[in-house]
Formats: C-alpha cells, structure tokens, sequence
C-alpha cells in the first residue's frame, strides 16, 4: 500500500474514532473491500491499531483481525480471557466457550477458536455479559457457555495459531499507540507546569525518566518493524511483550510527574492507566510472556534477533 493510500485510509479513520461508532471503522472497511488487506498487509494493520491507540478508541478491529480472511460483519471473535493466549473454545464432548468479546454483536454469531479449528456458535447458545471492570468504556463482554457442536458451523481454513500471532501483533501496535499518548500527555503536562520560575520539563531528574520512557517505546517500535508479516509466535510473543512494557512505562512516567493533578477526574489520566492496564492484559501481560518466552527459548538452540543494533 502506498502512502498516499494509507495517508486517506488512516485520515478516514480518525473521523470514524472521533465520533464514537464502536462499528463504522470496520464497517467502512468492509464496505471499501479492505478486510482482506489487514490480513497481508501489517503495515496497515499497525497503522490503524496504533491510530485507536493514540486517540483512545474503541472498535470491533480487533475481531476483524482475528477473525481472518473469512471475517463477516455479522461475526464477533471470542478473545481468550485476560492473561492468557490460549484458544477461548475447548472440543470437550460438546463445546466449551470461555472467553471475552469486545463491542460484540448481539444478533450475529460468535467466532470461537479451538485447538483443532474455529467454529461460528449461535449468540444465543452462550451467556453474553458486559465485563465493566476496570475500563468499561472499552465494551468488554465475557462470553460463556457450553454449546453442542451439532448447533455449531464449522469455518474452513481458520487456526488458532495464525490469529494468536496476528492478535499479538495488533494489540502491540495498540500500545504503542497507548504509549504515545501518555508521554504526549506528560511532555506536554511538564512544559507547562512551573516550580521554582522553570518548567519541571527542564530538570534533569524528569528528562531522565521521560528519555528512559521513550527509549523502551523506541525499543519496542523495532522489535515490531523489524518482523513485518512474520508468522512466528515468539516474534509476536516479543512484541507485545516490549509493547506492554513501553506503554507501562510511559503511563507510570505520566502518572509520576502530573503529581497529584494527574489524579483528579478532570485530568483524564485515569483513563488512559485504565486502557493500558486492561490492553496489555490482553493475551497474556508481558511479565507472563517474558516467562514463556524464556521457556521457549530454553528448548530451542537458537534465539532470534528482533532488531537491528
């Protein structure tokens, strides 16, 4: 995809984020024949998911990323439940369906993923909660329930292991995303805000945070620059790990140095330590991946290089 087309693509985004439609994104995209090109091009997919990111959105993006090239408007994809990657449907005699949706439709079937395929489950055969939580804004929804497969149609072609790799990918990019809002929040907090006759921004304790806040969002910008299109779980498993650190690290920055005013309601900042904390739970926090990474890698001769030094 060339610039220009990505330029016009990202613009019309941003219109359809600011008025509040959790469906027109992927709607327009439907519309305009794009579904398929989020499944091959990851400069695009990275785009839009750190566009929703940097303003805050919300959308059914995300299903359509893990739904694959088969995706329905009508379809919502069952995402595994918070801090876990793991398939949210288990072939157990019948199917067993736990797992979490976001902005789902209430009329059109799920998506439910298993270890062996991905199946569509009638909306009315699981128990569709509002999760709430933490972030309510973000229209969470846990999903429940113990379906006959008989009830259930089969979706040729869809694995588990191709969506996980594309969801970990997309929901990195969200942080970043995520991450560039909060140091965008806090730059512009310590430029304004005086003690002493100075701006806290010049002192050098708050340059230093700020500097070591925006190196780990550099740091996992490369890792995901440098493995574009890659189908390897353990590159994906480093990217939304580096992701979710980057974005912790520029909200706790923010959180540090917009003192006590980053504290009232007004401020907004709640928002965005909300969002981050429940986005980087999504597929596994990225404590949980360094862990499996590190149990990956000890069965294995080699490790990988993420990004160019």
């Amino acid at each position: 995809m060339n610039p220009d087309e990505l330029e016009l693509i990202t613009g019309t985004a941003y219109r359809l984020f600011e008025q509040g439609d959790s469906y027109a994104l992927v709607d327009e995209l439907v519309g305009a024949g794009l579904e398929k090109e989020l499944h091959s091009d990851d400069e695009l997919t990275g785009a839009l998911m750190t566009l929703q990111g940097r303003v805050g959105a919300t959308s059914t993006l995300l299903s359509l990323i893990v739904s694959g090239s088969a995706f329905d408007p009508s379809w919502t994809a069952v995402l595994p439940l918070l801090g876990t990657h793991a398939a949210p449907g288990q072939r157990q005699g019948d199917l067993v369906v736990d797992g979490l949706a976001i902005n789902p439709h209430t009329a059109g079937p799920y998506l439910v993923y298993t270890p062996e395929g991905a199946v569509l489950v009638p909306s009315d055969g699981v128990i569709t909660t509002p999760a709430n939580g933490l972030d309510p804004d973000l229209g969470l929804h846990t999903v429940i329930g113990t379906v006959a497969l008989g009830s259930c149609t089969p979706v040729d072609g869809l694995r588990w292991d191709d969506a996980e790799v594309r969801a970990l990918r997309a929901v990195a990019y969200e942080l970043i995303g995520l991450a560039e809002r909060a140091l965008t929040r806090a730059v512009e907090h310590v430029t304004e805000r005086k003690q002493f006759g100075k701006a806290i921004g010049t002192f050098q304790v708050v340059q230093h945070r700020l500097v070591d806040a925006n190196t780990a969002l550099a740091a996992a910008k490369a890792v995901l620059e440098s493995t574009p299109g890659s189908d390897d779980l353990l590159a994906a498993l480093a990217a939304k790990a580096w992701a979710g650190r980057a974005a912790r690290e520029a909200v706790d920055a923010a959180q540090q140095f917009c003192g006590a005013m980053g504290f009232t309601w007004e401020f907004g900042l709640h928002e965005l330590v909300r969002r981050i904390t429940v986005v980087e739970a999504l597929f596994g926090d990225s404590d949980r991946l360094i862990e499996e990474i590190g149990d990956i890698l000890v069965g294995r001769s080699d490790a990988p290089r993420l990004a160019a030094l």
